[in-house]
Formats: C-alpha cells, structure tokens, sequence
C-alpha cells in the first residue's frame, strides 16, 4: 500500500478548496474572484469531518471576507445511528434540523448556507453554517477539571448550567410538527416513540454484538424493550444533550446550539437523562469535587422541570436508555481512535470501561437490585 506525500495530500486540499470556491460562485452570482482557505477544526467532535474555511471575495468592487464552518459527510458509519430514511447521511439530517430550528426561531444556531448532496463537488455532501464566535466546553480535559469554568465566579457558572437547561426546555416546548419535522418520526400512526428507537439501537449494535458478547449491553436493551413505561407527549429532542455541545460567549451568554446528528422525536425525559448522566460523567467520573454553587443533578432536574412546564417522569428507565445509547457509541468511539492509532487506556474495554460499569449499576438499580441510580453520588 502506498503511502499518501505530503504533496499529494497538499494537491487534494487546494483542489477541494477551489471546488468549494466555484460552489459558492453559484451560490453567489455577485460575487467574483472567490478564494477558501481552511484555518482550523473543532477540538471536540468525532462524527463529521468539520473545518474552519476563511473565504474572501469581490462583490461591487469591494473586498469582502467572511468565515464559515464546513461539514462534510464522511465515508466511516456514524457515530449516533441515522433516525430515518427520509435523509440519505446524518450530515443532511443535520442541516434539516437547523434550518427547521433557524425558520422556528427558539434557539441560537449557526445561520446556514444550501445544503449540497451533491458528491462532485467535494467528493461528500456538505453544508457550510457562519462561524460563530465563542468557546465550548471541552471533553479533554474535563471542562470541571480546569479552564472558564473552574475559573468563573459561583454566579457565573449557575447561569451557565441554566442557560443551557433552559434551551433544552425550550427545545422541548417547540411545536415539532408546525416546524415541519414530521419526516424525523420514527413512531407508526402517531404511537409510542420507544419501540422504534429501541429497534434503530438494536440494529445499531448488531456490529457491536457481531464483535464481542457486550452481557450489560444486551442484558440493558432487552430490559428497555420489556419495560418501556407509558409516555407524555413526543418533543424534538437533541440527542447528545449537554453544554460541551453549546457555544458560550465571554460573558456566559449562550451563542450557538451545535451538533444535531442525534435529534430525533422522543420523550423529552430521554434528552434530560443524558444531560444528567453527562453531569455524573463530568464530576464523579473524573474524581472532580462539584465546584461551589455548581448546581446538583437534583437542582438541575428541578429547574428543567420548572422550565418545561410539567414534571418528568420515570426517569430511572430513561437513565438506563442514555446510558446504552452512550456505552454503544463511546465503543464505536474506541473503534475509531484505535484505528486510527490513538491510545484510549481502560476505558478502550468495551465490556469492562467506565461506561459500561455505569450502564451496570443502573440497570441494576432500575431492576430494584442493590445499587446507586446516577441521581445521587455513586462512584462506577
């Protein structure tokens, strides 16, 4: 196999970046003498090939500039499993989300370009959103580790943790149907949401299963199957629901919600159960001591209640759905870097890593076993 120089690699860039330039001269019949140029990528994010493009050109004899961030679609399975048939990549799903959420109006989001599905442009389908300036919370290390956060006044990270609860609540108030996002639900005749999400994880970790026996992840999925309890109303949910996937300005406003491969039409409860389980991830997983007047999980649950409009409901079933949803993509997530070459330590285990003990004990905790549901302190 031979081994892709430098010079090639250089050679493809610029005739990707010249092929996107004439893209956007469609796009813009005003303008003339378009040039890209790729300035960076996304610290966090694993699911679409994302990078930042400084584009420069002339419109009326004026020099204009402007940065965007491209997403492409990728050759490699997704991440988060594909919601529906009625888009061909998750990169499209995408981009109808954020234009039916942008034309909705509720939340921040990125201003959007024509999505293109098109491969002879740049060899994927493609989208192009405006650059939105802010910083995200990142994964490695823990945003509870060190930087804004730890450093922000006790004042400044509540407002942070309830701007962003409140946009989930918002999210799940939107009339989903008004919105046109009906081709997004997976349910038959307008009936219970579950059992369909549960056969698109079924055939999600039928790869997963084809590799290694996974018991806790088998065991969890047969269990949800069995024991879906009855559900309140259906919202849009955003699927990977967590402030790492927000934009915050230096004054702790919220900017821009990102990443919506995971969305789908849900009960809200799935989405604030990820939430929380993100917030045990954050703390107890890293051996972080909660920061002062860094709201509990219960304080969190509370308010997003407040915000929503009702109470949730059967919570400890949905922890036990985010918690599978989460060990099957974090092992296609230790797939990938292994591939890839990159170390991942203990947690690369998929049947024995911090994720999958999590998954363990809650379920074992739903089932009525001893053990510590993630509403409290337990350590996995």
């Amino acid at each position: 196999m031979t081994t892709p120089q430098p010079e090639d690699s250089a050679r493809a860039e610029q005739a990707m970046l010249d092929a996107l330039a004439r893209w956007l001269m469609r796009q813009w019949p005003q303008a003339a003498d378009v040039r890209c140029v790729f300035d960076g990528a996304p610290k966090n994010g694993m699911s679409n090939d994302t990078r930042f493009v400084t584009v420069r050109w002339q419109e009326g004899g004026i020099a204009q500039v402007a940065r965007y961030v491209l997403r492409q679609g990728t050759s490699g399975d997704p991440i988060h499993p594909l919601q529906t048939d009625a888009v061909a990549s998750s990169v499209e799903l995408q981009y109808r989300v954020m234009h039916a959420l942008l034309q909705e109006g509720s939340l921040p989001l990125a201003r959007l370009l024509p999505f293109e599905p098109d491969r002879q442009w740049l060899g994927a389908p493609f989208f192009l959103m405006a650059f939105v300036a802010g910083w995200a919370p990142p994964d490695f290390p823990g945003f509870t580790e060190q930087g804004r956060i730890v450093a922000a006044s006790a004042d400044q990270r509540r407002r942070f943790n309830e701007r962003g609860l409140s946009a989930l609540a918002r999210l799940h108030r939107i009339d989903w149907r008004a919105a046109d996002l009906q081709w997004l639900d997976r349910a038959v005749a307008d009936g219970p949401r579950m059992p369909a999400q549960l056969a698109l994880w079924d055939n999600y970790c039928a790869p997963i299963f084809a590799r290694t026996a996974f018991p806790v992840m088998a065991s969890a999925l047969t269990w949800l199957k069995a024991h879906a309890p009855d559900e309140p109303d259906a919202a849009l949910v955003w699927g990977d629901a967590r402030p790492q996937n927000m934009l915050w300005g230096d004054d702790f406003a919220l900017t821009a919600v990102m990443d919506w491969e995971g969305a789908a039409i849900l009960p809200p409860e799935t989405d604030i159960a990820y939430w929380l389980v993100n917030d045990h991830m954050v703390h107890e997983r890293l051996g972080v001591v909660r920061l002062d007047d860094y709201p509990t999980r219960e304080e969190q649950l509370a308010f997003y209640c407040r915000e929503l409009g009702r109470p949730v409901r059967d919570m400890g079933y949905y922890r036990v759905f985010a918690l599978m949803t989460i060990a099957a993509t974090m092992y296609n997530v230790y797939r990938i870097l292994a591939e890839m070459g990159v170390a991942a330590g203990a947690d690369a285990d998929p049947e024995n890593n911090y994720f999958a003990r999590a998954l363990a004990r809650e379920l074992a905790a739903a089932q009525g076993a001893q053990g510590l549901p993630l509403s409290g302190g337990e350590q996995a």
